[in-house]
C-alpha cells in the first residue's frame, strides 16, 4: 500500500482558490479514493482456479481440460500497482503545489489591486489636480515651460483645433473695472492682421518699439509684501525660472486688487488673461460636472457654479497658465470674505518677457559680430548660434566639468569667474578664467576626456558664474567651419606652454575670445592673452 498523502485538502480548499479549482481538485480526490478501493478489493479476490474440483463435479471432462489447458497456457502481464499508486500521490502532490502557488499568486494580485483601489480613492480627483501636482508626475513638463520662459516662445500644439483661434471677437472684464477688447490684448506694433501660425499668440516687438512704448505701470510694494509675494511664488514652474531682471519686472508690474465677499474673481469657462496671488483673506473653489463645456459653465448664474473644492488662502497662486495661454478657465473662484490680491496681466507679463529677451539678445548679437573668432561667419550663422546658446548658472565652488569626463558641451564666460584645477596640482586653481574667456572646445573636436576641472570660484564675494554652453552637435554644426582656427590657436597657445595638444585636449582657452562676453565701454573683445 501506497503511504497516505501528507496533504492537508480542507486548508487547501479554505484558502481562496476559485471554484472551478477547488471543483476539480475534489473530483480529482474522488477519483483516487475509488481507485484505491477497487485495487484494495482485487487483491482480495483469489489468483488460482481448482481444477480438480471442477472434474469432480462436471461430467464434460474434455471441456475442462480445454480450459485447463488455456489457463495453464496463458501469460498475465505484470501490473506494479504500487507505482500507479506512487504516481497518483506524485501526480496528487503536483496539482496541489500549483494549486497553492496559484493561490499565492492571486493573493498578491488581490493585494495589489487593493492597494491601488485605495490609492484612487485616496487620490485628488483629476480635475482637482494643482499645476504644481502635474508637474511632480511630468517633470518634462517644468522643462518645457523653462525653455519657453527663457526663449520668449510659446506653443501649445492641438490647443487652437479644440478652443479655436482667440485673437479676435473676444471680449473680456479687466479686475480693475472696464471691458477689454482683442485689440487691448496686445502690445503697441503687435500685428493682428498677419497670417500665423496654428500656436499662441506671437509677440515681437523691436528695439524702436520698446523704447518709444509708455512706461510700465508699477504698484510700490513694502518689504514684508515683496516677501510674501516672493515666498508664494518661488516654486512656481513659470517665476522659478525667470532672470532676476524679469522677474523684478514682474514684481513691480503686480497690481492691487480688492475683492468683497461673494465677488466672482474668475469664472470657469472664461478666457483667462490675470494670475492671481492672494495677499489676504479667503477664497472658494468651485467645479461644474465633468464634461460641462465651457460655454455652459460661464453662462452658469452665480448660484450654480458647481461643487466646492477647495479653498484658497494668503500665499495661494491661481491663474499662471493665463500667463502663457489664452484658454479658458478650468475653475471658478469666489471670494468668501475681504480680499487683497496682486494681479498680473498676460499681455505685461510676456511683454516683460519679450523686452528682456530682444535687448540682451540684441546686445549679444551686436558683440558677437565684434569677436574676431566669429568674424567668418555670416548674419545666418551667429543668429543660429544664438537660438542654440543656453545660459547656465552655477554656484560658488561648483563644478562646471570635471576632469576625466567625456565632453559634451563648449563654454563661454559670460559673467563671474572660473577656476581651472589640475589633479596632482597643489589644489589651488592653474588659472583663472573670466568674461569673454572659453573652455571645452577641444574636448568636442577630438572627443577626449576633460583634462582639467573647472568650477565656479569658491569665494563668495565673487557671485555666481555664469556661462554659455554649446551643446556638441550644435558645436559641430555651427562652429565646425571655424575648428581649423580653434585648432591652431591652441596647438599655438599650448606649445607656449610647454605641452602638446594631445597632452592638453581640452585645457581651456584665455584668448579674450568670448562669443556672449559684452564689454565694457572701452574694452576691446578678442585681446588675446597667454594660454593656459
Amino acid at each position: 500500500m501506497a503511504s497516505k498523502a501528507a496533504v492537508d485538502f480542507s486548508k487547501v480548499l479554505a484558502s481562496g482558490l476559485g471554484k472551478q479549482t477547488a471543483a476539480d481538485l475534489v473530483a480529482f480526490r474522488k477519483r483516487s479514493d475509488e481507485a484505491r478501493r477497487v485495487v484494495s478489493q482485487l487483491k482480495q479476490l483469489p489468483t488460482t482456479v481448482d481444477f480438480a474440483h471442477y472434474k469432480n463435479v462436471l461430467k464434460n471432462k474434455d471441456v475442462i481440460a480445454e480450459a485447463e489447458k488455456i489457463v495453464n497456457n496463458f501469460k498475465p502481464t505484470s501490473y506494479d500497482v504500487g507505482a500507479q499508486l506512487k504516481a497518483l500521490d506524485s501526480f496528487e502532490a503536483t496539482a496541489v503545489k500549483q494549486a497553492e502557488e496559484s493561490a499565492t499568486k492571486i493573493e498578491s494580485e488581490l493585494k495589489d489591486l487593493k492597494e491601488t483601489l485605495s490609492n484612487i480613492e485616496g487620490a485628488r480627483p483629476f480635475d482637482q489636480l494643482t499645476a504644481t501636482d502635474v508637474i511632480n508626475a511630468r517633470p518634462e513638463i517644468a522643462k518645457a515651460i523653462e525653455e519657453m520662459v527663457k526663449k520668449g516662445k510659446w506653443s501649445l500644439p492641438g490647443y487652437d483645433e479644440k478652443f479655436g483661434r482667440q485673437f479676435s471677437g473676444l471680449h473680456g472684464s479687466s479686475p480693475f473695472g472696464g471691458n477689454v477688447t482683442a485689440e487691448d490684448d496686445f502690445p503697441p506694433g503687435f500685428n493682428l492682421a498677419r497670417r500665423t501660425s496654428v500656436s499662441a499668440e506671437s509677440m515681437s516687438p523691436r528695439v524702436g518699439e520698446i523704447s518709444g512704448r509708455a512706461p510700465r505701470a508699477q504698484t510700490p510694494k513694502t518689504e514684508s509684501q515683496e516677501q510674501r509675494i516672493h515666498a508664494a511664488v518661488s516654486q512656481n514652474l513659470i517665476f522659478r525660472h525667470l532672470e532676476p531682471e524679469q522677474y523684478q519686472a514682474a514684481l513691480l508690474a503686480l497690481e492691487e486688487v480688492h475683492k468683497q465677499p461673494d465677488d466672482i474673481v474668475i469664472k470657469q469657462g472664461d478666457q483667462g488673461d490675470y494670475f492671481y496671488i492672494v495677499e489676504s483673506g479667503e477664497l472658494d473653489v468651485y467645479l461644474q460636472p465633468p464634461g460641462t463645456s465651457p460655454n455652459d459653465a460661464l453662462a452658469a448664474p452665480p448660484d450654480r457654479l458647481g461643487n466646492k473644492v477647495v479653498t484658497y488662502g494668503p500665499g495661494a497662486t491661481f491663474g499662471e497658465l493665463a500667463l502663457l495661454y489664452m484658454q479658458p478657465r478650468a475653475a471658478s473662484i469666489v471670494a468668501t470674505a475681504p480680499c487683497t490680491l496682486w494681479a498680473l496681466d498676460r499681455v505685461t507679463f510676456r511683454s516683460i518677457l519679450a523686452e528682456t529677451n530682444l535687448t540682451r539678445r540684441d546686445l549679444i548679437a551686436s558683440f558677437l559680430r565684434q569677436v574676431p573668432l566669429l568674424q567668418h561667419l555670416n548674419d545666418a550663422e551667429c543668429e543660429r548660434v544664438l537660438d542654440a546658446i543656453e545660459i547656465q548658472d552655477f554656484n560658488p565652488g561648483e563644478v562646471v566639468v570635471r576632469e576625466g569626463d567625456m565632453g559634451t558641451h563648449f563654454f563661454l564666460v559670460v559673467n563671474g569667474v572660473a577656476e581651472v584645477l589640475k589633479a596632482g596640482e597643489s589644489g589651488a586653481p592653474v588659472t583663472r578664467l573670466q568674461r569673454g574667456d572659453y573652455f571645452g572646445e577641444l574636448a568636442l573636436m577630438h572627443r577626449a576626456p576633460r583634462a582639467a576641472t573647472v568650477r565656479a570660484a569658491a569665494q563668495a564675494n565673487m557671485g555666481q558664474l555664469r556661462v554659455a554652453a554649446l551643446e556638441e552637435q550644435a558645436f559641430t554644426r555651427l562652429l565646425g567651419p571655424l575648428a581649423g582656427i580653434m585648432a591652431r590657436h591652441a596647438e599655438t597657445h599650448y606649445h607656449q606652454e610647454g605641452a602638446a595638444p594631445a597632452a592638453a585636449p581640452n585645457t581651456p582657452s584665455k584668448t579674450g575670445q568670448g562669443l556672449l562676453d559684452i564689454p565694457s565701454v572701452g574694452q576691446a573683445p578678442g585681446s588675446p592673452r597667454s594660454g593656459v
